[in-house]
C-alpha cells in the first residue's frame, strides 16, 4: 500500500498528505492476513489501534483498517466471514465510516465532547474579545462626535454673538437704519442695487460706501468664524 510515486509499483494505491510513497505491507499466508508499517511515520490503524512499525498485526473479517488520517476500510476474509457471520449480526457491531472515526478516537485517547467543549470556549472567548473591541470603537467614535457638535454649537454662538455687537454697534452709532437689518438672503443683499440705499438716507458718499463695504462683509460671513475688525 503506498502512492503512485512510490519507487516499487503499489498494489493499492492511496493519495493523502498522511500516505506514505510505500505506507505499509500487507500479506496472505494461508488465508491468514497481516499488516506491517514500512517506516514509523506511517500512520496506520487496526480496530482504533496504532500499530507499530516493528509490529506485525493479523487483520480479521470486519476489522476496520485505517490509513493517514482519511482512508477508513472495513477488511473482509470471505473464510472468515463465513464463520463469524452469525455472531456479527446478532452482536450487532457496527461497522461504518462513523463508528470507524469515532473507535479510533477512543483508543487513541481523544474525548470528542471535552474537545468540542473546548472548541466552544475558544469561540465564545474569541467573540467576546471581538465585541469589546468593537464596543470599544463605537465609544470612541461617539466621544469624537459629540466633540464635534460642542465645537460646532460653540462656533454658532460666537458667530451669533459677533452679529448682536454688530448690529448693536451699527444701530447706535446711527450709521445704518434698524430696520434695513431684516432677514434678506444673500444673494438679494450682493444683487441690491447701490442707488435705492443711497437715495433714502443724507449720507456722504465716503460715509454710505464705507457702511455698504462693512454690511456686505458682515452678511457674507455672518455663517463663518471670521471676524472683521473695525
Amino acid at each position: 500500500v503506498g502512492r503512485s510515486d512510490a519507487p516499487v509499483h503499489q498494489d493499492i494505491v492511496l493519495s493523502c498528505t498522511h500516505i506514505e510513497p510505500e505506507h505499509c505491507i500487507i500479506t496472505n499466508s494461508q488465508n491468514v492476513v497481516h499488516l506491517k508499517p514500512c517506516s514509523q511515520t506511517a500512520m496506520c490503524y487496526v480496530n482504533g489501534k496504532k500499530v507499530d512499525v516493528n509490529t506485525k498485526v493479523e487483520l480479521t473479517s470486519r476489522s476496520r483498517v485505517i490509513f493517514g488520517k482519511s482512508h477508513v476500510f472495513r477488511f473482509l476474509n470471505p473464510e472468515q466471514a463465513r464463520r463469524k457471520t452469525a455472531k456479527v449480526e446478532s452482536t450487532g457491531e457496527a461497522t461504518d465510516w462513523n463508528s470507524a472515526i469515532q473507535e479510533l478516537l477512543e483508543k487513541q485517547g481523544v474525548d470528542i465532547k471535552q474537545e468540542m467543549e473546548k472548541k466552544l470556549v475558544a469561540m465564545e472567548e474569541a467573540f467576546k474579545r471581538e465585541k469589546e473591541e468593537a464596543d470599544r470603537l463605537l465609544r470612541k467614535q461617539k466621544l469624537e462626535y459629540e466633540s464635534k457638535i460642542v465645537e460646532l454649537q460653540k462656533q454658532v454662538m460666537e458667530t451669533s454673538m459677533s452679529q448682536s455687537m454688530l448690529s448693536s454697534i451699527l444701530s447706535s452709532s446711527g450709521l445704518i437704519d434698524p430696520t434695513l437689518l431684516r432677514q434678506d438672503t444673500l444673494q438679494e443683499d450682493l444683487n441690491e442695487p447701490e442707488t435705492d440705499t443711497f437715495s433714502s438716507c443724507s449720507w456722504s458718499e465716503q460715509t454710505y460706501q464705507l457702511v455698504w463695504w462693512a454690511w456686505k462683509k458682515w452678511r457674507f460671513h455672518r455663517l463663518t468664524s471670521l471676524r472683521v475688525g473695525f
